[in-house]
């Protein structure tokens, strides 16, 4: 059976996985049209394919799983879905042919969100569906407003904070090298007196574009921290990698060309900057150390005139 290609639109994506051609046919004919259908015959397959998707930042919204499987049944797929981070709250609906109390036991066991009893009913499918998907969304939304700044768009505080923690274990355990950049605006103040906080707020809003658009791996996270303060954490990036990225964030920032009259840079540019602090993790420090020296060096950027780039010396 041909695997169904649908274009990239709104519609929700659902994974559907059964070594049974024709199971697949049926859940494929249920919900052409209002889905877009990834298929997987088995649940080696299956796995690698979410995974994937999930690594991409493009998870399905919802995987549909028959238990009983050859190889890698649906129990241990969805077992190392919910184990993994990444996919853990992705929704996963068991395909099975029994319906009984112990099925809802092992729904649970597995942390599944529902079951759908062969000979599949479309209607019926489809509605269950239509429920989970909304849901999940909901939920999407919510974990949005939980870990990103309703300004800017980019991570907040909270959400910046455990995914450094995160990629400093990482580092830890691989000696690999992990930068933080710690950026502020200057004089954002003197900005929102002389113009009006609405234009700083359009002006935070462009500098997140800029700061977003730095962020090119899994390992890249950009926050606003509080009010003018943003941070970028680099994972696998040394000393050299941080400064280019710190000084093509800074010049990104001087060309978006917002009129700051009073920006106080020793450039005198005259247009909205931001200093910025370097700092590289030391596989023997603890990761508060990386904090204050990314804080030192962004100090340091201060005093020595603004819209420039601060780097702890390199040992």
């Amino acid at each position: 059976m041909p695997e169904p290609t649908i274009n990239a639109d709104n519609r929700p994506l659902v994974l559907l996985v059964d070594d049974e051609p024709a199971n697949l046919q049926v859940l494929v004919e249920a919900l052409r049209g209002s889905y877009r259908i990834k298929i997987a015959r088995d649940g080696s397959a299956a796995l690698a394919l979410v995974l994937d998707m999930a690594r991409r930042g493009a998870p399905p919204d919802l995987v549909v799983l028959d238990v009983l499987m050859p190889g890698m049944d649906g129990f241990a797929v969805c077992r190392e879905i919910k184990n993994n981070p990444l996919t853990r709250s992705l929704p996963v609906v068991f395909v099975t042919l029994v319906a009984d109390s112990s099925t809802e036991l092992e729904r649970m066991q597995f942390d599944a969100v529902d079951y759908i009893v062969k000979p599949v009913n479309p209607a019926a499918l489809r509605l269950r569906l239509r429920n989970l998907v909304q849901l999940k969304r909901l939920q999407d939304q919510l974990a949005e407003l939980a870990t990103h700044d309703t300004l800017t768009g980019l991570a907040n505080r909270a959400r910046f904070d455990s995914f450094l923690v995160d990629e400093w274990r990482r580092s830890q355990r691989s000696h690999s090298p992990l930068a933080l950049l710690r950026i502020n605006v200057d004089r954002l103040r003197h900005f929102n007196e002389q113009y009006n906080t609405l234009s700083g707020d359009a002006a935070l809003q462009r500098i997140a574009q800029v700061l977003g658009s730095h962020q090119r791996r899994p390992g890249d996270l950009a926050a606003r921290i509080e009010g003018d303060n943003f941070a970028l954490a680099l994972a696998a990036t040394d000393a050299v990698g941080a400064l280019s990225v710190a000084e093509s964030v800074r010049r990104g920032v001087e060309l978006l060309a917002i009129l700051h009259a009073d920006s106080g840079a020793a450039a005198g540019t005259g247009v909205i900057s931001v200093s910025c602090g370097v700092a590289v993790a030391r596989s023997d420090a603890p990761l508060e150390e990386l904090r204050a020296q990314a804080d030192e060096q962004l100090a340091k950027a201060k005093q020595a005139g603004r819209n420039r780039v601060a780097i702890q010396p390199i040992r």
